[in-house]
């Protein structure tokens, strides 16, 4: 079972293996979100925390490319607002691609990606052949892939997760889960 425990309370040490989950990111990395004032500080308090105690960061390949779809997605209806068009009739994939602000979008997030997050965490082979996938899709309207395979992969290497995100909860995996999300807290806080 998931060990959810508050984030206004957690610190980390050089022993520490942690995954900043990808709405992590976002509050950190993309500047147009909107985000919650307190949640950018609060999870910014954390990331600093676990860089100035040199524990171990990581990152896979699944959540760079959640990061880049999300960021993009983000974009895209960000411009759609400012042009006004709608999403009916401007279309992401052969309208949004076509611009130069699309262009724009992935020179930026080359540049966080490269930039920024690959020169602080390490890139975590996700080990896909040595992780049994079968209870994943368990409780199926608690469904999200991503949001499981990170906890089977986190258990199998001993990470612990932090997220903003209310699905992380699991009975499934025995997994550290870092929070400042109240539905999370209540589910069995520390």
């Amino acid at each position: 079972m998931s060990k959810i425990i508050d984030a206004k309370k957690a610190t980390f040490t050089k022993s520490d293996k942690i995954l900043f989950d990808c709405n992590i990111l976002m509050y950190m990395f993309y500047t147009y979100g909107g985000y919650s004032q307190s949640l950018i500080r609060c999870y910014t308090t954390l990331f600093n925390n676990a860089i100035q105690n040199n524990s171990t960061i990581f990152i896979p390949s699944i959540e760079v490319s959640e990061f880049i779809n999300t960021y993009c997605r983000q974009e895209y209806y960000r411009y759609l607002r400012q042009e006004g068009k709608s999403p009916n009739i401007f279309d992401f994939k052969h309208d949004y691609k076509a611009t130069q602000d699309y262009e724009d979008v992935i020179n930026e997030i080359h540049s966080i990606v490269n930039n920024q997050i690959l020169k602080i965490f390490h890139k975590l082979d996700d080990i896909f052949s040595e992780i049994d996938i079968t209870s994943i899709y368990d409780k199926p309207n608690e469904f999200d892939y991503n949001d499981r395979y990170y906890l089977k992969l986190a258990e199998k290497e001993g990470i612990k997760i932090v997220t903003n995100d209310a699905d992380f909860y699991s009975n499934l995996c025995d997994v550290e889960i870092i929070t400042a999300n109240k539905n999370l807290l209540c589910k069995n806080s520390v």
